[in-house]
């Protein structure tokens, strides 16, 4: 494969990847959200994962956002 060839694919594979980490991420934020829509404390949740309460309001947004 050519250097030309070798980049192409990289960057198809780079742009795959982000996909990917963007649809993980949405899935993950829909979760917390049925998490604290069920009743669940932040604070639980984000003992839970080991994140710290920002970021679990800050992931909320993000699914409520995205609908």
């Amino acid at each position: 494969m050519d250097l030309a060839e070798a980049d192409r694919h990289a960057r198809e594979q780079i742009e795959h990847h982000r996909a990917e980490m963007g649809r993980w991420r949405l899935i993950r934020a829909q979760r917390l959200l049925a998490e604290r829509e069920a009743g669940k404390r932040a604070e639980d949740i984000a003992a839970e994962i080991d994140v710290s309460v920002p970021t679990v309001y800050e992931v909320m947004r993000a699914a409520k956002k995205a609908g």
